[in-house]
């Protein structure tokens, strides 16, 4: 007796179902056993990590970074698996959540040590400068490249030298910088060279129309123009000095400003 077309279709859905089930059966059990190995594997205790080695240190609190770190080994990947197992353990994104979380830090090196530790070497930011806003209401360390990484406690004042930038009402923050690296480096140099040879300076002014002031303790200013030849600019300052201060029997002291803005013509007024 012969199938008709209708049954044999039947049969053959019925073998595809078998199939498909099996097939799903086979997929799920070699996926729990994967999963169990895995489950157990990265939640064993001797590939966690438990110890934590801090250098390179300076002024960051040694606390804040391990409280940071063990911060970081406590939490859970996917809700499951540890985040101190050696092997799931992140490097990158640990140096990453460090740089954001210490600004004070320049780079952060992590290292895993097998079989349980973690190595953390922190690169500290020196400070060269303050930046002042307006008024010197509030004062920021930077660092050699211009960046603002914190707030500069009062103390300060007179340690090192203060930027105050008064073309703007913008107020100053950690992670901002006031001049680009180029620009302030230029200004630093030329501060020093004034220092050297004609007496200290201690505060920068920006104000507006690109116009820059140099001032001493005194308030003693000198006046230039941001754009111009800074080479120039002193050489010219040392010939006011050697020709019409001497002349006049004065120092740096004597007069309330200095004004460089106008090529070979010094301008200056006494006190």
């Amino acid at each position: 007796m012969s199938s008709t077309p209708g049954i044999l279709a039947s049969r053959k859905r019925a073998k595809r179902k078998k199939l498909f089930l099996r097939l799903a059966l086979l997929s799920f059990s070699a996926f729990s056993i994967i999963f169990a190995a895995a489950f157990f594997f990265f939640r064993a205790e001797k590939f966690r990590i438990t110890e934590i080695k801090i250098s390179g240190l300076e002024n960051i609190s040694e606390e804040e970074i391990r409280k940071e770190a063990e911060s970081f080994l406590s939490a859970n990947i996917l809700k499951v698996f540890p985040a101190n197992n050696f092997f799931l353990f992140s490097e990158k994104k640990t140096q990453d959540k460090f740089l954001a979380k210490f600004t004070r830090a320049v780079s952060v090196s992590v290292e895993k040590d097998y079989p349980s530790s973690l190595s953390i070497n922190i690169e500290e930011r020196s400070p060269v400068a303050l930046f002042c806003e307006a008024g010197g209401k509030e004062c920021f360390f930077a660092d050699n490249t211009g960046y603002i990484f914190e707030k500069a406690p009062f103390f300060s004042a007179g340690v090192f030298l203060k930027f105050f930038d008064e073309r703007t009402a913008e107020n100053l923050s950690v992670g901002k910088t006031l001049l680009e690296r180029e620009e302030f480096e230029k200004m630093i140099g030329f501060a020093r060279r004034i220092s050297n040879s004609v007496f200290p300076i201690c505060e920068i002014h920006f104000v507006k129309d690109g116009v820059c002031e140099f001032w001493d303790e005194d308030g003693v200013k000198i006046i230039i123009n941001e754009k111009d030849d800074f080479n120039l600019i002193f050489a010219n300052l040392e010939t006011a000095f050697s020709e019409i201060f001497e002349k006049e029997k004065k120092t740096a002291k004597d007069a309330e400003y200095i004004d460089l803005r106008f090529g070979n013509k010094v301008f200056f007024k006494w006190k």
